[in-house]
């Protein structure tokens, strides 16, 4: 693996943690609680900190596309598969449950 690979890589396992961190937070204190008063949050809830961190994330995983890792254009088509199976009422996991709960009225 080239440098840039492992910075790449290292880059993107970072981000994730930060990102599995917030939703840990939000997931045991809630969406719209508080945070702590450190630099790392500066009292902002989950919500709010949830669009830097995914960000972050984001924009290492472009990183990494552009550092050749895989191909961002594949990537892309499978989200957007995953997404539609994900909207899809019929859409049903192993046991015949719905795959993911109905989103009707919500917005983006």
């Amino acid at each position: 693996m080239s440098g840039v690979e492992t910075y790449a890589l290292g880059l993107m396992v970072e981000e994730m943690g930060e990102t599995l961190k917030l939703i840990g937070k939000a997931l045991r204190f809630g969406l719209d609680a508080p945070g702590p008063g450190n630099d790392e949050y500066r009292g902002q809830s989950a919500r709010q900190m949830l669009p830097v961190e995914v960000g972050d994330l984001h924009a290492s995983i472009r990183f990494a596309a552009k550092a050749s890792i895989f191909d961002m254009a594949a990537a892309s088509e499978r989200s957007a598969l995953k997404l539609r199976k994900l909207l899809d009422p019929l859409s049903v996991d192993a046991n015949g449950n719905r795959l993911a709960p109905d989103l009707e009225g919500r917005t983006e």
